[in-house]
């Protein structure tokens, strides 16, 4: 099983012996604002990080290679804060929200978006990892894994995968 922790542990119930080691793993949310402006609009910088601020990511999207286009556009993420704080705004009011502290960052009146809108991670950040790279159930029928095993990023997502495959083709001796 490779669902978010929470959800793994919801799934499986407080009775599952793995269920309690599963709930200590912490998860912080992420929302995301996606803007376009029109093309020409000031682009102070290609990306910034910021994680004392509401906005703790902020790139341009169209400076990526293959993604010149019409439109000025970024992409904003909020600090883990301001996302928990947030967190059941409906996506309109969080893009509400958002769009003027991009506006302000990036040099840009707010009212020239031509495109707004965000998204909710309830799970996107690892912040307290398992700290091992799955677990599995006593008669190894059941596995569990994913980033928030080892941390927070693709490659411990990676890496738990792995880790899984290898334990069960060493349990049953075949891929």
């Amino acid at each position: 099983m490779t669902v978010p922790a929470p959800q793994a542990a919801a799934l499986l119930g407080v009775e599952h012996a793995l269920h309690d080691r599963i709930a200590g793993v912490i998860i912080a949310p992420c929302l995301t604002l996606m803007a376009a402006f029109p093309k020409g609009s000031p682009r102070p910088f290609p990306s910034r990080s910021c994680n004392d601020q509401p906005l703790a990511w902020i790139a341009q999207d169209n400076s990526k290679p293959g993604r010149a286009g019409a439109l000025t556009t970024w992409v904003a993420q909020a600090s883990g804060a301001w996302s928990e704080q947030h967190l059941e705004d409906t996506p309109d009011v969080i893009a509400a929200r958002m769009l003027p502290m991009l506006a302000e960052v990036i040099g840009v009146a707010p009212q020239l978006a031509l495109y707004a809108a965000a998204h909710r991670w309830r799970y996107a950040r690892t912040t307290a990892p398992l700290g091992e790279p799955f677990l599995s159930s006593d008669d190894g029928t059941l596995h569990v894994g994913g980033d928030w095993c080892l941390g927070a990023r693709v490659e411990a997502a990676w890496s738990s995968g792995t880790a899984t495959a290898d334990a069960i083709i060493e349990r049953t001796g075949s891929i």
